[in-house]
């Protein structure tokens, strides 16, 4: 079977943007954050992209790498549906 291309869902794009946004805010790199949240850097560039439905565990890592926590996360892409 041929392998399609597949539009992210809208949900897990906004995720990645929020992520994008806290970790730039914290003025981490993609690997900054990687390390911190002890996750592969081509995870966080994947959840970035909304190409990843990531799991709860790595959402709490990923919150944890970003010295947030998982609400604030949850509540920015929350919020940012409905701007």
């Amino acid at each position: 079977m041929p392998s399609r291309s597949l539009k992210p869902d809208s949900s897990l794009a906004s995720l990645g943007e929020e992520v994008k946004a806290l970790r730039a805010e914290v003025g981490l790199t993609q690997e900054g954050l990687a390390a911190r949240a002890d996750i592969d850097p081509t995870y966080i560039s994947h959840i970035e992209r909304g190409a990843r439905n990531l799991s709860w565990a790595a959402l709490s890592r990923i919150s944890q790498g970003l010295g947030v926590p998982r609400w604030v996360l949850v509540k920015r892409v929350d919020e940012s549906g409905r701007r």
